[in-house]
């Protein structure tokens, strides 16, 4: 049986390697969420996460620099998927407001406005993340595809193992427990002499045989 176990064992060193160039250590449990494919794999999604990176750095220097320019300290710059980036402002900071913003919505404690140069990193930013879930999804399909090209070496090597792990197991609780290697014969009779009762020895922690009525 070990023989033919061992036969249909395929270690596929190119897909195994495969797998560890391409896919993260701890991928997210869906995959459209991003993040599968490892930093490396594939020079245009590394090009385009820095581009998402960086401007996101940038965008968040942006409202530092516009609480400087415009002395308004409570200045914010926030994100929706409506209105993308924008700026928000109090009523109370509004008179502060430089000519070159642009007012995008007016909410009763607060007012949003844009800039062109905020306008410029969003499309930066959005169009950098939009191409990079494109993209994932897209190389983690070809990733699949070449897997799914060894199904038959894969199953025929995960039915293997199962069964070498099952075989371990009982081999080794055989050997811990000191069981007795049963004799073969090629009669149909099943002789059992002092047999031990194995789950209530593992129960107990001793051994454990039945007793036997006289009229078995």
């Amino acid at each position: 049986m070990l023989q033919v176990l061992a036969e249909n064992v395929f270690e596929l060193p190119e897909i195994r390697d495969l797998i560890e160039r391409s896919i993260v250590d701890e991928p997210p449990m869906n995959t459209a969420e991003g993040g599968v494919i490892r930093d490396g794999y594939n020079a245009e999604l590394d090009d385009l996460r820095s581009v998402s990176t960086s401007a996101k750095q940038i965008i968040a220097r942006f409202e530092d620099d516009e609480r400087t320019r415009t002395g308004i300290t409570n200045l914010k710059i926030r994100f929706n998927n409506v209105f993308g980036y924008y700026i928000e402002v109090s009523k109370g900071n509004v008179s502060r407001v430089p000519d070159d913003y642009e007012r995008r919505q007016t909410l009763a404690n607060a007012e949003r406005y844009t800039t062109p140069q905020l306008k410029e990193w969003e499309q930066k930013v959005l169009g950098a993340e939009e191409r990079i879930g494109q993209l994932e999804a897209e190389l983690f399909q070809q990733i699949r595809d070449r897997v799914c090209g060894e199904t038959r070496k894969l199953q025929s090597t995960a039915r293997a193992l199962a069964t070498l792990d099952s075989l371990c197991a009982l081999s080794e609780t055989a050997t811990k427990r000191n069981f007795v290697c049963p004799v073969l014969h090629d009669g149909d009779e099943i002789e059992v002499v002092n047999g031990r009762h194995p789950v209530v020895e593992a129960s107990i922690g001793n051994s454990f045989i039945p007793e036997r009525h006289p009229h078995e």
